[in-house]
């Protein structure tokens, strides 16, 4: 049990030097993608193991998987959101 903390520890520690990396040069997208692909290559409890990396939000994390599994549900590829997503502007 103590070395599977260990193990996890340092992977998590990979993906935070990886993510502190990339952050800056993704997009919304390219974060979500990036994100879901560390997740799925980690397997089973690989969404939990990306969350502590990174803070992203665990929905934000399924959001890509789900992205990468069926793309022609994605947003277009111009686009980081589908339409309509995102904040509302005020009237």
């Amino acid at each position: 049990m103590r070395g599977e903390n260990l193990n996890k520890e340092a992977v998590v520690e990979t993906l935070r030097l990886k993510w502190d990396a990339m952050q800056n040069h993704l997009d919304e997208r390219g974060r979500r993608i990036w994100a879901a692909a560390e997740a799925r290559a980690l397997g089973h409890g690989g969404v939990t193991i990306v969350y502590e990396a990174t803070g992203m939000s665990r929905s934000a994390i399924t959001q890509g998987i789900e992205e990468m599994a069926h793309p022609e549900d994605a947003a277009p590829p111009d686009r980081a959101r589908m339409f309509g997503g995102g904040r509302k502007k005020n009237q």
